[in-house]
């Protein structure tokens, strides 16, 4: 169509125009250029791309596409050598379009006259400024993967650069939220000086990893957004777009990758599957850090399993039988240091005239391992040699694993000196009758022993060992109802129970009468208390003595090396303290030793008189019960006038503390077991003044330090007496702890507030007040108004505030009758 072309290019246009209107329809741009460079005609397309350029005005190609314009001709361009030499060319060219830059791809080719003469060229263009894009993008992509390293935290820093580049972002950031705190693991452009908040709560990152969903999250107009009040990033860096997305890993959503503008940024999927690709590869990368990190610490763990172990362990090579690494205890077993350990010999640790049998059970337990497959070769005993030369009895297993691609065999030498002492005390015990004839058990006398040689071994070792008492509670009831003989099978079959409950390293023996005692080896205070718990429950469960008899313990339990104690002296009678202050609380309990230095037991010591005292009383109590089991309560009550008959004073203040203290208990909604117990509680609870002289109880004047002393002992001496009675068992709390203060300034063990009994709290209130309205015989009494004054005052640092209060309600009332009356 174009045979008839002229040589000018008013004469082509006006010729070619309803020709040329056909590459309107083309979805490509058309142009075409004369020989002068001058742009003559263009097509839909090109008009829509270049809409400044006016064709009537005849611009050069060069200064009308080109941006900024040129002032000379291109000599890249496929235009100028299509019209020279007459063939078809193609050239790559870009130009600023609106602020963007974009890249065109076009063809050349030459316009000729009938006589054959080239008068213009046609110009097919097309855009490919996203093709050019993507092509760019990926390069960048390989570069960034070609530069990773090992180090997958490095790696990260690359990725987040690459996708802040790829978006042409203002800065870029991997954010991993750690519980309630952000970690900035990967920044790109971050702004000079920029911290990440302490909390990661009310930041875009935050919430999109708490939604956790597998999406792009893009939020525009940030500084309208809930986020420039709860986002500090939002203002102070003046923010407008954020485009993000959380990374999940095994673990589920970690963190997030995200890309900030300060402008308004819409992305284009494009962008969005970049985001996707790179958050996908930083998930990687954590799972990588995640699996070096578990690596690392494993490594480490078993580093320091084998230096910590307490058997030896040494390692040798398997082709060879060279030692090439051993452990602390490894050391301590031979007497050598690890430098001189290493290098020698499998065979050198044994006696020199069984080595070739030693290198035959080498070679055997290797095959264990390997030939057949085991993780681990059973253990045979052996023997190996100090560096004194003296020869030491051992457990060895072995196991093959490789290390540095070469197979090794780690030997575990477990010493069983004290295994075979131990044999052998059992066979002298036996001739020296050291074991109990009714339990069957170890007795006191091999207790004494055994308990020292195992101390002295817990302090070569160091490790810890346990001594645990246990008491059987109120087992004369047992011996009193069902006679003796019975009692003895009781004990027979508690003696069973008790071993099958033990290691087969725990030491059983029988104390003397109902008490026990138990070693246990290597074994803290947090572990012998846990076993204590399961001795405690499989008692309650088990009915003894032809299913007759349920029993209850009481267990006392002390710990070395903990709480300083040095000796096996300061281990046996701290025991000894916990077992009491486990039937202190009133017996079917554990006392540990660190509960004994809390409360600070107080001394029992009283004078001789006072002790033989309270042995007639508490004989003469037991047999009152005795006497008359169908009718307990009158025995309580029996008592408790006899405690009267010191005086008048004693007899009425306990009536009206019975009175007191259950209406008190009443009012605070106690259950009715509880205010049976503070029933008994309140008319026994100075009982243990029988043990203190009649001098000092009715004495007018003030007493010297030396008799308060002793006045102070009588709550241990009235817990005392009342112990052996199995139905007071919940009273003993009562008496023991009703001079203790609510601020822990009391006498006893010094308890305060919730730590003392409710009961003790009621009885000391409802105790006081009588006291004071009482005459006494060095005083008159107080007034009721002056008592009730005296509590108030005393409420919360005497009394328990919510006690008092309750008291007050009471004492009200009561004043109220007394008026209408």
């Amino acid at each position: 169509m174009f045979v008839n072309l002229g040589a000018k290019n008013d004469k082509w246009v006006k010729e070619n125009k309803a020709s040329f209107a056909l590459f309107d329809e083309f979805g490509v741009g058309v142009a075409v250029i004369s020989t002068d460079m001058e742009v003559i005609a263009l097509n839909a397309v090109m008009k829509k791309w270049f809409p400044n350029i006016d064709v009537d005005k005849k611009p050069t190609c060069y200064k009308a596409f080109i941006n900024p314009p040129r002032d000379e001709i291109c000599s890249w361009c496929s235009t100028i050598k299509a019209l020279k030499d007459g063939k078809v060319h193609e050239c790559v060219s870009k130009t600023s379009s609106g602020g963007a830059v974009k890249s065109y791809r076009k063809v050349s080719a030459p316009i000729k006259d009938k006589d054959g003469k080239i008068v213009a060229s046609i110009e097919v263009v097309e855009e490919i400024t996203d093709s050019i894009r993507a092509a760019e993008r990926l390069s960048k992509f390989n570069k960034c993967f070609l530069n990773f390293g090992p180090d997958p935290v490095k790696n990260i820093n690359l990725l987040t650069s690459l996708c802040g580049e790829l978006l042409g972002a203002t800065c870029a950031l991997y954010n991993r939220i750690e519980g309630g705190t952000i970690c900035s693991i990967g920044q790109w452009q971050t702004p000079q000086g920029y911290v990440p908040p302490d909390k990661a709560e009310g930041l875009i990152c935050f919430d999109v990893v708490q939604q956790a969903k597998d999406e792009i999250i893009v939020v525009r107009g940030l500084m309208n957004s809930k986020y420039a009040k709860t986002d500090p990033n939002v203002m102070r860096y003046r923010l407008q777009t954020y485009v993000g997305k959380a990374v999940k890993t095994r673990r589920g959503f970690i963190g997030s990758l995200c890309v900030v503008y300060q402008k308004d940024f819409d992305p284009s999927e494009d962008d969005k599957k970049i985001l996707g690709i790179i958050a996908s590869a930083i998930s990687i990368e954590e799972e990588r850090l995640t699996a070096e990190d578990t690596l690392k610490e494993s490594e480490e763990k078993f580093r320091r399993i084998f230096e910590t172990a307490n058997d030896a362990i040494f390692v040798a090579d398997t082709q060879t039988g060279i030692l090439i690494d051993a452990n602390k205890q490894a050391e301590n077993l031979l007497g050598l240091p690890k430098q001189k350990i290493i290098g020698m010999n499998q065979t050198e640790l044994h006696p020199p005239e069984e080595a070739e049998n030693y290198k035959e059970l080498f070679e055997s337990m290797i095959k264990d391992a390997t030939v057949l497959n085991r993780s681990q070769s059973p253990s045979r005993e052996g023997e190996v040699i100090n560096v004194k030369g003296e020869r030491i009895p051992v457990y060895i297993s072995a196991s093959v694993f490789e290390i540095g691609g070469k197979k090794a065999i780690q030997g575990i030498f477990r010493d069983i000196s004290e295994l075979k002492k131990i044999e052998r005390d059992k066979k002298e015990a036996e001739s020296l009758a050291l074991i109990d004839p009714h339990t069957q058990l170890y007795n006191y006398r091999y207790l004494q022993r055994r308990i020292r040689s195992e101390f002295e071994l817990a302090k070569r070792r160091a490790t810890p060992l346990s001594l645990m008492m246990i008491d059987i509670d109120y087992f004369k009831s047992v011996n009193d109802t069902f006679g003796h003989e019975y009692g003895d099978v009781v004990l027979q079959e508690f003696a069973i129970v008790l071993q099958h409950a033990c290691r087969g390293i725990d030491v059983v023996t029988r104390f003397e009468g109902e008490d026990f005692a138990i070693i246990l080896p290597d074994t803290e205070e947090k572990g012998a208390l846990a076993f204590a718990e399961r001795i405690q429950r499989i008692i309650k469960k088990h009915r003894f003595g032809a299913n007759k008899v349920k029993l209850r313990v009481s267990i006392g339990i002390c710990s070395y090396p903990e709480y300083n104690i040095a000796t096996v002296d300061d281990l046996f009678s701290d025991t000894e303290k916990c077992i009491r202050l486990a039937k202190d609380q009133g017996g079917d309990t554990i006392a540990v030793y660190s509960q004994l230095r809390r409360k600070k037991l107080p001394s029992l010591a009283v004078d001789i008189d006072s002790q033989k005292r309270v042995t007639t009383i508490s004989k003469k109590f037991i047999e009152l019960i005795q006497r008359n089991k169908q009718n307990t309560i009158e025995a309580v009550y029996a008592l408790a006038h006899t405690v009267g008959a010191k005086n008048a004073y004693t007899e009425e203040h306990s009536e009206e503390m019975v009175k007191l203290s259950t209406e008190l208990g009443r009012k605070l909604n106690l259950a009715d077991q509880e205010l049976e117990d503070i029933k008994h509680g309140a008319m026994l609870h100075d009982i243990g003044k029988l043990g203190i002289s009649e001098k000092i109880l009715l004495k007018r004047g003030k007493l010297t330090k030396k008799e308060f002393e002793i006045i102070k002992k009588h709550p241990q001496i009235g817990a005392d007496i009342i112990r052996p009675v199995h139905f007071l068992k919940n009273v003993v709390p009562i008496i023991l702890h009703h001079h203790e203060r609510y601020d822990g300034y009391g006498y006893g063990a010094k308890l305060r507030a919730e730590e003392i009994p409710i009961g003790a709290r009621i009885v000391a209130i409802v105790d006081v007040y009588q006291a004071l309205v009482s005459n006494r015989p060095y005083r008159k009494a107080y007034s009721k108004r002056e008592a009730i004054k005296i509590i108030k005052e005393e409420s919360g640092t005497h009394f328990d505030p919510k006690i008092v209060k309750a008291f007050m309600e009471i004492v009200s009332k009561r004043k109220g009758k007394i008026a209408k009356k």
